[in-house]
């Protein structure tokens, strides 16, 4: 009996373990979402135009699941953009999520805020980063509001039972989220509102916080609830985060409930067993009797137990991530349509087949380095690998589980993977954009002095020239003042697809301000350098822009160039030396190629190209 008890209790465990399991696997998948991204954020809002800061934000708030709200605020918790535009200029520095990063600002620290009644009226957690200076000062935060429907949704979809709930809570106590509503989970009073605390007292949460491990079991009296409950506690945690504070899932059930059929049936045998003892004869026909009605109420609890566990599959069935499970032996029991569609394959193809009969493909899901790493504590492991899919290059995200049975050998090991592809695009995409003049295609100025300290270092490493050029439209106000901004535009564009088209591989062609370029020159000494600035000159006079009246504007650019070496030992005096030659060549006429002690082709610079 004590027997039946155990093991009726632990697969109910078990089964608890895998709900509160599925939840904070997700819950950490947008944990490390909203990190990425706001590191993104940190160095990219402030770089744009202010009429398109906020359509950039509700992009980025649009194409993230799970958070409803992003903004930046300043050192002073004035609220600078938003894709929430009708609260940009209020001012939050008051919220205690800004106190705190505000009174503790590390760079790369992920801050998770106790959760807190929004401007709408709805309890909501923060995810926040610092905005840092140079030296580290404080310049104010970036932040991602969870949305709180999204991981409702998540949590009523693994309620398996009418009396199991789920509630996800911050680390220092607070409730953040309640499925059922306003249910105790852990010794508070739950008639409040969501934000109630949690860590008071000698509370099953405390006990699960003290306990140090990421996973355990508590079970007893709650106030709120009825009889014994039985609850599993999962901090979310991921590896690669650094956060100042963690979330906790927790789900449970009413054990009265869980034991209802192990009761039945221990008093079904008691009474069997007393007939047997009183009426030899008669209490075997009644045990036979019996044992038939039992028979009948233990098939319809399979079958009850069964619908169930079908529910379950079809959540995982539904679901856009992938899922995979190996049994001891490595073969494979099941996978989901997802995984099979994402590498083209059927169910069919791999149910009972070895993991080492498709190589190809578990190699593109884990290795022997992942399976030793999930053979011991804590059983589990968080990877990424990027594969070839029927999508083509597909990166995704894995979390694999191994399953413990009661000996606390692994019996099995369950492989859920997120596909991140389109996240990581779209930072590629920002990053792209953070590194390209919008106008021109050009590199930007900002790229241009990181691309170019790399270089001075490796010319100064390596004995090796680095020369620079420094071009200017010549008369450039004349053009917008004659034909008009917009045609400004297309004549800068046209000297940028000129300078793409004909710079060097390694040369790294850049909008340096205004109608002013730079074109930097890796392996390229003063005279070579002169070479090609002379060549640039003379495809710019030759060069022409049609007006949408039939007008033909010609232009001309002056070239400064200089070498890095003798007392030039640094970019800004590199580029300090070719905006000086810049300087000499507009001063002595225009049109024209010169260094800081030399104008190449004295010809060049005389009357045939003063009345070009």
């Amino acid at each position: 009996m004590n027997s039946s008890w155990t093991i009726t209790y632990s697969r109910e465990q078990n089964r608890l373990s895998v709900q509160a399991r599925v939840i904070a696997q997700n819950m950490g998948l947008h944990l490390v979402s909203g990190k990425l991204t706001l590191k993104t954020m940190v160095g990219e809002v402030s770089n744009l135009d202010w009429d398109v800061r906020t359509p950039f934000m509700s992009a980025i708030a649009n194409a993230l699941p799970g958070v409803s709200a992003m903004g930046m605020l300043d050192e002073h918790g004035n609220l600078l953009v938003s894709n929430r535009d009708a609260y940009v200029g209020m001012n939050l520095g008051g919220r205690n999520y800004f106190q705190r990063v505000k009174s503790q600002p590390v760079a790369d620290m992920l801050y998770v805020s106790r959760p807190y009644q929004s401007t709408e009226g709805i309890y909501s957690i923060n995810l926040s980063r610092a905005v840092l200076g140079r030296d580290g000062e404080f310049h104010g935060l970036v932040y991602a509001a969870l949305d709180n429907q999204y991981f409702e949704t998540l949590m009523q979809s693994v309620l398996y039972a009418p009396d199991m709930w789920a509630s996800l809570l911050h680390s220092d106590g607070p409730l953040f989220l309640s499925r059922p509503d306003h249910q105790n989970i852990a010794g508070s009073d739950m008639s409040q509102v969501a934000g109630a605390t949690l860590s008071q007292g000698d509370t099953l949460f405390s006990r699960h916080q003290t306990s140090g491990e990421l996973v355990s079991t508590q079970h007893g009296l709650t106030r709120g609830r009825s009889g014994d409950q039985i609850i599993v506690f999962n901090t979310v945690y991921d590896s690669s985060l650094d956060m100042d504070k963690t979330l906790v899932v927790a789900v449970g059930r009413n054990i009265d409930q869980v034991f209802t059929i192990w009761r039945r049936r221990t008093l079904a045998q008691g009474l069997l067993f007393g007939l047997i003892a009183l009426l030899s004869t008669t209490a075997l026909a009644i045990f036979q009797r019996r044992q038939r009605v039992f028979d009948i109420k233990a098939r319809e609890a399979y079958r009850a137990l069964r619908a169930k566990d079908q529910d379950y599959r079809l959540i995982v069935d539904g679901t856009k991530d992938l899922v995979f499970k190996l049994d001891k032996n490595g073969c494979f029991t099941y996978s989901n349509p997802a995984f099979c569609a994402l590498f083209g394959l059927m169910p069919s193809d791999l149910i009972g087949q070895r993991c080492d009969d498709h190589p190809a493909l578990i190699k593109q899901c884990m290795d022997d380095a992942i399976l030793r790493q999930l053979a011991i504590p804590p059983f589990t492991a968080h990877y990424s690998r990027s594969s070839d899919t029927t999508q083509g290059l597909s990166h995704i995200d894995w979390h694999a589980q191994a399953l413990i049975d009661e000996d606390g050998a692994v019996s099995g090991i369950v492989s859920i993977g997120h596909n991140v592809t389109e996240h990581i695009v779209l930072t590629n995409t920002l990053q792209e954009q953070a590194q390209r003049d919008p106008l021109t295609g050009l590199a930007n100025r900002r790229y241009l002095l990181e691309r170019g300290q790399t270089e001075q270092v490796r010319a100064h490493r390596y004995k090796r020239p680095l020369s620079a050029l420094m071009l200017d439209l010549d008369h450039f106000k004349r053009v917008n003042d004659t034909y008009g901004h917009k045609m400004g535009d297309v004549v800068l564009q046209t000297l940028s697809a000129l300078l793409l088209a004909h710079k060097r591989e390694p040369d790294i062609a850049a909008r340096y301000g205004g109608e002013e370029f730079v074109v930097l020159l890796p392996d390229t000494d003063l005279t070579a350098a002169l070479q090609i600035g002379e060549r640039l000159r003379k495809l710019v006079e030759q060069s022409a822009v049609v007006t949408d009246t039939g007008e033909t504007i010609r232009y001309t650019t002056s070239v400064g160039v200089a070498q890095m070496g003798g007392e030039v030992m640094t970019l800004e005096c590199l580029l300090g030396r070719a905006d000086q030659a810049l300087y000499q060549a507009k001063r002595t006429g225009r049109n024209k190629v010169c260094t800081v002690d030399i104008i190449v082709d004295e010809s060049a610079c005389r009357n045939d190209i003063d009345d070009a």
